[in-house]
């Protein structure tokens, strides 16, 4: 055969169509390993640090307020259409496990899609594969998925980015504008999901630089304009919703220079932990002030490293190596700017390289085929296959830790130890979240002692008093639940909790004038906070003012409108107010939610009674003793039983 016709039929063969046979079993398999390392998810629970606050309790999620999702900030964060997509699910009354399945299947989804972007990029299937199974079981991911909170945002965000890319990828790939207008929107979005997405915009330069574009024509210029605006009006929404909060802490007591490490440690960590996956932490706390440990100069070198590859891949314009570390530090340079100026919790999060890691996958694939396939051949195949087995198989050992807030918790703990024995102070926080687990649990004598640890580790931990306080509160011993609301308040002035707690303790004490007033301040810092409006209107129900009580509970079942309890109390408001069919149907929609709640019945029974329905008050009692409720003798005798 002449060259020129093994020319032609190479030149063929490079340009064979892939069709959905050769294509499906390579995403197919990434899928699915993904899918094996995750199983565990499925029966983990919802945990105390932010699936409260950002979804249980959020009263825009729970009133299905798609108004407010839109309009309003919550808690320094706007992400409206995440939070709506989450309030559709509460909507269709998805259980603990259904939530944790719609987690697993966006992953699962955006694994497909890593897929899909990286074929577009590359048209090679085997690439294709590796960067999205590296992704898919990469154990820095099971925090995104296994925590709601988490999933609701950044998998949501990441969806609709990856969307985005792929649509433009698609664009170019077909010169249709249709596709491009899709990009657009898929970002916009994004935008709605999580700030992070603002990152898209100079990404798209990135893959003009990679697919040789002249990314200085007009042509090229114009097409991102709409990206860069729609980037630039979420960049000042953001910057809008982390002032609006009040509640927003500043770095704890490290100057400009050592912030400037800990961003530069916080990357090498990343680089390391996403190919090697150990101690790992979902709460990675600060060094000691004055005692920096000798492992952040080397994670720091390490980042350093990158960089320093980063520049050799640009200088010998190594385009497919220079997009890849391009992608990573774009994704990933929102989040540490803002931890360099202002401060979180932790000095690094697995979660923030959920969307970056593709680029360092990508890297690290690029390398392996370029520099060491050639030498090595299949062994590295097998290898890789083998590296990804294990690491799947890490990921399902990790997501196991995400059962409960106690057992996550308790590995931030063992994992945050000082070495010399000294109390961390940044485990104030992991020991009161898992203090608050254990009280909810009954387990008093585990949380108080969780409470004082977090109290030794920090001593101006607010929520530490709080937590402990609502334990004497749960106990009965309202002088030393009392001692520690005034310690919280005299923290934080503004603890709407506390206050409204105080407030409970002062109305148990007669001191009504002292409860209203403590819980109509609680109301005021917080018009959402759902338990300042309970407890007021169990004050007022003592004081036989019904009309205010039965205010109070409405505007309570506005934000959390499934709760059982709310709604019999309510049912006996209206009852004494002599509104009884009104009475009727409150008690019926608590059993409905709660059919197993002997009370509800004996609450039902007594409106019946008084509207002289003797049969039906009779069935109602005789319900509520199956499911051992206590049975007044007074109404059980005038309903002759």
């Amino acid at each position: 055969m002449s060259k020129a016709k093994k020319k032609v039929k190479k030149k063929q063969k490079a340009t064979k169509t892939i069709t959905w046979s050769d294509y499906l079993p390579w995403m197919g398999g990434a899928v699915l390993l993904t899918l094996l390392a995750f199983i565990p998810v499925f029966g983990t629970d919802l945990i105390n640090y932010d699936d409260e606050l950002y979804i249980t309790q959020n009263p825009l999620i729970q009133s299905f307020d798609i108004k407010g999702l839109f309009s309003q900030f919550y808690k320094s964060q706007y992400s409206p259409l995440a939070m709506l997509i989450m309030a559709c699910q509460f909507k269709l009354g998805m259980s603990t496990g259904m939530l944790k399945f719609v987690s697993v299947l966006i992953h699962l989804a955006n694994t497909a899609l890593v897929f899909a972007v990286v074929y577009q990029l590359f048209k090679k299937l085997d690439w294709s594969f590796f960067v999205a199974a590296f992704f898919g079981v990469c154990v820095l991911q099971v925090e995104s998925v296994a925590w709601l909170t988490a999933s609701m945002k950044i998998g949501m965000y990441a969806l609709y980015f990856l969307l985005a890319l792929l649509s433009y990828l698609l664009y170019l790939d077909r010169k249709n504008h249709n596709y491009l207008w899709a990009s657009i929107l898929y970002f916009i979005a994004a935008c709605l999901c999580k700030e992070q997405a603002v990152a898209l915009a100079p990404t798209l330069v990135a893959i003009d630089y990679l697919k040789k574009r002249d990314i200085f024509s007009k042509k090229v210029i114009t097409e991102k304009i709409p990206f860069f605006i729609i980037a630039l009006i979420f960049g000042i929404i953001t910057l809008q919703a982390s002032q609006s909060f009040e509640a927003k802490q500043l770095v704890y007591d490290f100057g400009f220079g050592e912030r400037i490490l800990f961003a530069l440690y916080a990357l090498g960590m990343y680089f390391v932990k996403m190919i090697a996956p150990f101690n790992l932490s979902m709460f990675y706390t600060y060094p000691i002030k004055g005692a920096i440990p000798v492992s952040y100069y080397i994670y720091t070198l390490i980042c350093l490293g990158v960089l320093g590859l980063t520049f050799w891949s640009f200088k010998r314009k190594d385009r497919t190596l220079s997009f890849a570390l391009l992608f990573f530090f774009i994704n990933i340079g929102l989040t540490i700017f803002t931890q360099i100026l202002s401060v979180r919790d932790v000095i690094a999060a697995d979660r923030y390289v959920y969307i970056p890691a593709i680029g360092w996958f990508i890297a690290i694939v690029y390398l392996l085929d370029q520099f060491v396939l050639p030498k090595v051949g299949k062994p590295l195949q097998y290898g890789a296959l083998a590296f990804l087995v294990a690491t799947a198989f890490l990921s399902f050992q990790r997501a196991n830790l995400w059962e409960n807030s106690y057992t996550i918790f308790s590995d931030v703990i063992e994992k945050g130890q000082l070495a010399n024995g000294q109390l961390n102070p940044y485990l104030a926080l992991p020991y009161n979240n898992r203090g608050i687990y254990q009280r909810r649990n009954k387990q008093y004598e585990g949380a108080l002692a969780d409470f004082n640890k977090a109290i030794a580790a920090s001593p101006t931990n607010a929520k530490a008093y709080q937590n402990r306080g609502n334990i004497y509160f749960n106990q009965n011993k309202d002088n030393l639940a009392l001692q520690d609301y005034n310690k919280t308040l005299s923290l934080q002035p503004n603890n709407e909790k506390a206050l409204s707690s105080r407030g409970a303790i002062f109305a148990k004490q007669g001191q009504i004038s002292k409860a209203l007033e403590d819980i109509n301040r609680a109301i005021e810092i917080d018009p959402t906070f759902t338990d300042a409006y309970s407890n007021r209107a169990l004050i007022y129900m003592q004081q036989q003012d019904m009309a205010k009580a039965i205010v109070d509970f409405t505007t309570y079942l506005k934000y959390q409108p499934v709760a059982a309890d709310v709604y019999s109390s309510r049912g006996v408001c209206y009852a004494q107010s002599g509104q009884t069919q009104l009475a009727i149907k409150d008690h019926t929609k608590a059993i409905q939610l709660s059919p197993n709640t002997g009370a509800f019945y004996v609450n039902r029974a007594y409106t019946y009674r008084s509207m002289q329905n003797t049969a039906a008050a009779v069935q109602d009692l005789q319900t509520a003793k199956s499911y051992g409720a206590n049975i007044p003798p007074e109404l059980a005798s005038s309903l002759g039983m």
